[in-house]
């Protein structure tokens, strides 16, 4: 299992796709992923964050300045484990 921070928000977006499948669940997600694609200099700070096993996601997170950080569904708990440890 390993943390990853993704600089490029259409990579991050389609490596995290299959966590953030429910639209309904994961709209401020999508939202504020769409609008860092859309427009890069909408927030002044924000970090993209994977964890992964092997090409496999198990869990996405988004963190804008000075906002809290924001969990896609994640595939075991091992890996809020994981985004914790990274992101510390």
């Amino acid at each position: 299992m390993n943390f990853e921070t993704v600089a490029d928000a259409e990579e991050f977006l389609v490596r995290s796709t299959s966590l953030v499948v429910d639209e309904a669940r994961h709209n401020l997600f999508r939202g504020i992923l769409g609008n860092i694609i859309e427009r890069p200099d909408a927030f002044a700070d924000y970090k993209m964050f994977l964890v992964v096993e092997g090409d496999r996601p198990l869990c996405a997170a988004l963190l804008t300045q000075p906002y809290n950080l924001i969990i896609a569904d994640t595939a075991c708990d091992e890996a809020i484990q994981a985004l914790v440890a990274g992101v510390r």
